[in-house]
């Protein structure tokens, strides 16, 4: 298919000429893999679909989304009593020294969720600022 008559642009120089006949050999390939993918989606779209349902009948991947969905939901108006409770008892904890005679595996356990309260911190400070390493000055 050609899009234009070249002999109509003879007074266009042969790099520009070269220059319009791969851009109309580029639109025409797209063109070529863009009819070729429409043809073959309703197989893509069942590719896909089978392999979602794969993934959403994985039980471990359901007791995960399960547990995720109550423990990183945000406390509600109704929760902030308890939060508020549960802080005045660790700052309480802090001051007297009763943190000290807490069991190792409950102390492991406060700690993981500090690392994991930080590691959400920094990955957020990593999407507000859109770059691993520092702002753009």
């Amino acid at each position: 298919v050609k899009f234009w008559n070249q002999a109509s642009f003879h007074e266009l120089p042969d790099h520009v000429l070269e220059m319009a006949q791969k851009a109309q050999a580029l639109v025409v390939n797209l063109t070529k893999t863009l009819q070729q993918t429409a043809k073959n989606s309703p197989q893509y779209a069942k590719q896909a679909l089978d392999s979602a349902k794969k993934v959403s009948q994985n039980p471990a991947l359901v007791k995960f989304w399960n547990q995720a969905k109550v423990e990183y939901k945000f406390p509600g108006p109704a929760e902030w009593p308890q939060v508020r409770k549960g802080f005045d008892k660790v700052m309480k904890s802090a001051q007297t020294g009763a943190f000290l005679g807490m069991p190792v595996r409950e102390a492991a356990k406060n700690a993981l969720v500090v690392a994991e309260v930080a590691a959400f911190f920094y990955v957020g400070e990593i999407i507000g600022r859109r770059s691993i390493i520092g702002y753009d000055v």
